[in-house]
């Protein structure tokens, strides 16, 4: 049987899961500064302990795991 997709909150304070976040987010923003043609984009200087110590909720996606 196919597990299902799901939506989680994620516990950003983790550290895993803050390092997990800022490297999908330097890859994604790298591709957004090129996109728009930038060469410094602050959301690259974002660091791990700023995802840890922010307000932001982070979500993510799962697909069949």
């Amino acid at each position: 049987m196919k597990e299902a997709s799901s939506i989680i909150l994620l516990k950003h304070t983790d550290t895993n899961n803050a390092q997990s976040i800022y490297q999908l987010f330097q890859k994604s923003y790298a591709i957004e500064a090129k996109l728009i043609g930038v060469d410094s984009f602050p959301p690259l200087k974002r660091s791990v302990k700023a995802i840890q110590n922010s307000n932001t909720q982070f979500w993510a996606y799962y697909n069949n795991n």
